[in-house]
């Protein structure tokens, strides 16, 4: 009989699954990975920021179906009532989450039955509450409200890691509301943002290693953190009213060398990602500034592809030297530097 390729490979995810599942005690497999990154002549811990979604065509093959099934309902029942409508997509969400989520343990499908979910509740809710609410911005914060409440019972029946995610920004979405959608400080949503990084953290701290579920948890709130974080910042620098001064492209530019410094930290590249369209905006009115106008998109999309390809590259070096000169107490919080 051919033996079967596929056993011959055993991926990190598989050993996330066996300490999450409780078979592989963490200590045990973290010396399994350190053996394994050993033996390849590799870091311990590859900066590459891992995480689940999808593990084989048939995740895309099942959220396509479960996409054609939410739609089905919520034409065929809208007529009736949007109400009625998004109601029948969060049930049918959790229905298939039994299976989907709880039995199959299917990443892609998860995230997004967890998303419909409570997408359906916060609209449902909001379309109750908008009968008899006194304003948007009232049914808007009572739909969030549902929606967290939602994501929480969620999460202790299956445990998807982007719950926790949905459950924050639900709460953004509700102090947003309160001060009105139309009209919300930039300092709010820079304040969850904040708030958002410190729960991260949180998890991050709990397991260095990033062999539980905890990382992946931590992954989406940083997902979550970072565009709240860089958009409140950025807003309330008046960098998206008018035209932008050098003043203001010079201060895009040191914020997003000191994202820079904490990316490398803490070893997540979400504020990078989520602060890069400013980047490039605030690149381009330098160097248009400075003559070269008409080939300022080219330049500056050419200069930081380069510096993201070089930086991407030596992430694991750069990172060593930084955790090497940052104080022992914060070292000890964050992921061990590669050797």
């Amino acid at each position: 009989m051919e033996k079967d390729q596929r056993l011959d490979t055993i991926t990190t995810d598989d050993v996330k699954d066996a300490v999450a599942a409780g078979v592989l005690p963490q200590q045990h497999a973290q010396a399994l990975l350190a053996f394994v990154a050993q033996s390849r002549q590799s870091p311990s811990r590859p900066d590459e920021e891992s995480f689940r979604f999808i593990r084989s065509f048939n995740d895309v093959f099942v959220t396509i179906a479960i996409a054609l099934v939410l739609f089905a309902l919520n034409s065929l029942l809208s007529g009736i009532s949007e109400t009625v409508s998004m109601l029948a997509i969060a049930a049918g969400s959790w229905a298939m989450a039994e299976y989907f989520t709880r039995r199959r343990r299917m990443a892609f499908p998860s995230i997004v039955l967890l998303g419909t979910f409570v997408i359906g509740v916060f609209f449902a809710a909001g379309e109750l509450l908008s009968l008899s609410a006194s304003s948007d911005d009232t049914a808007t914060a009572g739909g969030a409200i549902a929606a967290a409440v939602a994501a929480g019972a969620h999460w202790l029946r299956f445990h998807v890691p982007i719950t926790v995610a949905a459950g924050m920004a639900a709460l953004v979405v509700f102090a947003m509301a309160l001060f009105g959608l139309d009209s919300t400080p930039s300092v709010v949503m820079l304040a969850g943002g904040l708030v958002t990084l410190a729960v991260a953290m949180l998890f991050d701290t709990r397991d260095r290693q990033r062999l539980t579920r905890k990382a992946d948890i931590a992954f989406w709130l940083h997902m979550l953190a970072a565009p709240l974080i860089v958009h409140g910042l950025f807003t309330m620098l008046g960098i998206l009213t008018g035209s932008l001064s050098s003043a203001q492209a010079g201060a895009v530019l040191a914020f997003y060398v000191a994202f820079g410094l904490l990316a490398l930290i803490i070893d997540r590249r979400a504020l990078l990602v989520s602060s890069l369209i400013y980047v490039l905006y605030a690149a381009s009115t330098l160097i248009a500034s400075s003559g070269f106008q008409d080939y300022s998109s080219g330049i500056t999309a050419l200069a930081i592809g380069v510096f993201l390809l070089l930086l991407s590259a030596g992430w694991s070096h750069l990172r060593a030297l930084v955790v090497k000169i940052i104080p022992q107490a914060i070292r000890d919080l964050v992921p061990p530097a590669a050797a």
